[in-house]
C-alpha cells in the first residue's frame, strides 16, 4: 500500500515547477538531465508516479522532499513547507500554485522571482525567491537586494511603455501585440515595479524610460490613482511623453485585466490611450530661496581628480583625433581605482565605469600604456565595449551605464567618445541641437552620486577651449569644466601634452604642460614650458659672432619655434641685433662672446 503523501498528479506538478524540461509523456519512468550537475546525457531517473528520483552520476536520490532539500539547499522541514505550499498542501492555506514573474535586470540576468499561489476562496497570496550562488536552489530572501523593474531588457528597447500596476497586468498587455496596431511601428513593452503601488517607484528608474513614450494605467482605487502620479513625476524629466489612462466602466478596484477580461476590445484600450491627454506635472514652483539653496549644496567641491572633474558636475575633455586622449582617461582611471596620484594630485579612490569605443587588439595596447593590463584583479573597472551594447540606442546605454554605477557605486563615469557612442556624425557632430540633445542623457546621469567625464573631438581649425569641440556651444553650456588636450607649438618631445581649462570652479588651472613617462606627470604651466625649452633651443642655434648673425626665418628653420616664441625670447634674451629691419636688410641676431651686451 502506498504511504505517500502524494498522488501522481501532485508529483507531476511539483515537477512540471522544479524542472522545465519535465514533460509527462505518458511512462512512468522517465530520464531526463540532472539539474544538480552539468549533464552532456540524461543521467536524471524519475518515476513520475511515486516522485522516487536517481542520479546516475552521484548526486543521489530518494523522494520529492529529498530532492526539494537538494534543489533548494535547505532542511529537511523547510523543504517539506516548500512542496507543501507549491501544492496547495500548506496547512490552513489551501493556498496553490499560480503563476511565476521573474525580475531580471538590464542584461537578462535572474535578480530574483516572484511565485504566486492562489488559495481556496479565490485570494492571492506571493513568495519571493533569489538564486542561489552555488547554483543549487533558491533561497526564499529578496529583502537586502536591488529590485530592477519587471522585463527590464524588454523596456530597454522599446520606445512605447504601458506602466500597469502588476505583473499579471504586464503580461496580459504584452500578449495582446499591440505593436501590429500602432501606425508609426513602434515597439511596445509593459513593465511595473515591485510590488506596484504597495511598493515605492524608485528615482533610478527614471533613466531607462529616456525619450520613450509612457501610458500609466492605474487600478480604480486611492491607491493606484496616487501611485500613478508618483510614477508620472518620476518619470517627467526623462519620458518624451507622458499618459495617465482611466478606463471607462472600470469597478472599484479593478485593474487593466479587469477592464479587458469584461469584454472590452483590444481597439478600444488602443483608443482609449489614444484619447487620453498628456500628463502634465502640478504647477509647483521650482526656485529655491538662499536658505534652500545653501542648504542643499555643498559649499566645497568633492574632486574626484582636483581641479577638473568633481562629484556633482560634468567635464568634457576635447582634442583631435590620435591626440592621446584615450592614454589620458586611462591613466586618471589606473590612478583612481588604486588611489594614487594623477597630475600630481592625490585622487579619490572608487570604482569606475566607462564606456570605451575602442575594442579588440587596440583596446588591450591601450590598456598595456596605462599599465592597467596587469591590473586584471581590479574589478573596480567596468568597461561597456561596443558590442555589449549592441542593439541599443544612446539613451537606452546611459541607463545601463546608470544601473551599473549604482550597482558597483562607481565614483566616475567616463563617456569616451561622446560623438561615436551618441552616433553623432558628420555635420551632426558640429550641430550644437543634436550634440545638446546627446548630452541630455548625461545631464540626467550627473548628480547621482558619481562625476561625469565625457570625451569629444574637436574642430580641425582648433580654436580656444571654450568653442574648440565640435557642437560646442552645446558642451560649454552644459559641462562645468571645460578641458583641452593638444601638442603644444614649438619644437617639442612627441609625448609632451598641454592641458588647456576653462571652470566654474577657481581651483581649476588654466594650463598645464604634462609628459609621459609610464604615466603622465606635470611639467609646469604652458608659458613657463614652452619659453625654457624655446629658450633653449634659440640658445644653442644663436651664433656668438656677428658675421654668423642669424634671421629670424633661419631660426625658426633651426629650431622649430613659431615666429612669435622666437621674438620674444630674443627679446627677453636682449639679443644683438643688425640689420635694419626691412625686406632688403631683415634683422639678424647673434650673442656676443664671452657675454657682452
Amino acid at each position: 500500500m502506498n504511504s505517500s503523501p502524494f498522488t501522481p498528479d501532485h508529483v507531476r506538478q511539483y515537477f512540471t515547477y522544479r524542472l522545465p524540461g519535465f514533460r509527462f509523456n505518458g511512462h512512468s519512468q522517465i530520464s531526463l538531465r540532472c539539474p544538480f550537475h552539468d549533464d552532456g546525457v540524461p543521467s536524471f531517473s524519475l518515476n513520475s508516479d511515486t516522485g522516487v528520483w536517481f542520479c546516475h552520476s552521484g548526486c543521489g536520490g530518494g523522494g520529492i522532499y529529498s530532492f526539494e532539500e537538494l534543489y533548494s539547499h535547505c532542511d529537511h522541514e523547510q523543504a517539506k513547507a516548500n512542496v507543501r505550499e507549491l501544492l496547495g498542501m500548506a496547512a490552513g492555506s489551501g493556498s496553490a500554485f499560480d503563476n511565476e514573474y521573474v525580475y531580471r535586470d538590464a542584461r537578462g540576468k535572474t535578480v530574483f522571482r516572484k511565485l504566486r499561489f492562489r488559495t481556496a476562496n479565490g485570494d492571492k497570496t506571493f513568495r519571493c525567491e533569489r538564486p542561489n550562488p552555488n547554483g543549487r536552489g533558491w533561497i526564499p530572501n529578496v529583502k537586502d537586494i536591488v529590485k530592477p523593474l519587471y522585463r527590464l531588457p524588454e523596456l530597454i528597447g522599446a520606445r512605447f511603455v504601458l506602466v500597469p500596476e502588476g505583473e499579471k497586468d504586464c503580461d496580459k498587455l504584452i500578449s495582446l501585440d499591440l505593436a501590429q496596431y500602432d501606425p508609426d511601428h513602434l515597439s511596445i513593452t509593459a513593465t511595473t515595479n515591485f510590488d506596484g503601488a504597495k511598493g515605492a517607484w524608485r528615482t533610478e528608474y527614471g533613466p531607462y524610460f529616456a525619450g520613450k513614450q509612457v501610458a500609466i494605467f492605474p487600478d480604480n482605487d486611492e491607491a493606484g490613482r496616487t501611485h500613478a502620479l508618483d510614477v508620472a513625476r518620476g518619470l517627467q524629466p526623462y519620458a518624451a511623453r507622458i499618459k495617465i489612462i482611466s478606463l471607462p466602466g472600470l469597478p472599484e478596484k479593478g485593474d487593466v485585466s479587469d477592464w479587458l477580461d469584461a469584454g472590452h476590445a483590444i481597439q478600444e484600450l488602443i483608443a482609449e490611450i489614444g484619447k487620453a491627454p498628456d500628463w502634465q506635472p502640478e504647477k509647483l514652483s521650482r526656485f529655491r530661496g538662499i536658505g534652500e539653496l545653501i542648504t542643499s549644496v555643498s559649499e566645497n567641491p568633492d574632486w574626484i581628480v582636483p581641479g577638473y572633474v568633481e562629484k556633482t558636475g560634468m567635464t568634457s575633455l576635447g582634442s583631435k583625433i590620435k591626440c592621446g586622449k584615450t592614454s589620458f582617461i586611462l591613466s586618471a582611471v589606473k590612478a583612481i581605482v588604486t588611489g594614487g596620484c594623477f597630475l600630481g594630485q592625490q585622487v579619490t579612490r572608487g570604482p569606475v565605469v566607462l564606456l570605451t569605443e575602442m575594442t579588440g587588439a587596440a583596446l588591450v595596447a591601450a590598456l598595456n600604456r596605462a599599465a592597467l593590463s596587469h591590473c586584471q584583479d581590479y574589478e573596480d573597472v567596468r568597461f561597456l565595449c561596443p558590442s555589449d551594447a549592441y542593439g541599443l540606442d544612446w539613451p537606452a546605454t546611459v541607463a545601463i551605464a546608470v544601473e551599473e554605477c549604482r550597482r558597483v557605486s562607481a565614483r566616475l563615469l567616463i563617456v569616451d567618445t561622446l560623438n561615436w557612442w551618441a552616433q553623432l556624425s558628420g555635420d551632426d557632430e558640429n550641430s550644437a541641437g543634436k550634440m545638446l540633445e546627446a548630452m541630455r542623457p548625461l545631464q540626467a546621469a550627473t548628480g547621482q552620486g558619481w562625476g561625469v567625464w565625457f570625451a569629444v573631438h574637436e574642430r580641425k581649425s582648433g580654436g580656444e577651449v571654450s568653442d574648440a569641440a565640435r557642437g560646442s556651444s552645446a558642451v560649454g553650456g552644459v559641462a562645468d569644466c571645460l578641458m583641452s588636450l593638444r601638442r603644444p607649438e614649438g619644437n617639442h618631445s612627441e609625448t609632451i601634452r598641454k592641458i588647456s581649462s576653462i571652470s566654474r570652479f577657481p581651483e581649476t588651472p588654466g594650463e598645464l604642460v604634462i609628459d609621459w613617462n609610464g604615466e603622465y606627470f606635470v611639467v609646469g604651466n604652458s608659458d613657463a614650458v614652452i619659453r625654457d625649452r624655446a629658450t633653449q633651443a634659440i640658445l644653442a642655434a644663436l651664433p656668438v659672432f656677428e658675421s654668423s648673425a642669424k634671421t629670424v626665418r633661419v631660426l625658426q628653420e633651426d629650431t622649430g619655434e613659431s615666429r612669435r616664441t622666437i621674438q620674444r625670447v630674443l627679446k627677453e634674451l636682449k639679443a644683438a641685433r643688425i640689420g635694419d629691419g626691412e625686406k632688403t636688410s631683415p634683422f639678424k641676431y647673434w650673442r656676443r662672446a664671452g657675454g657682452e651686451e
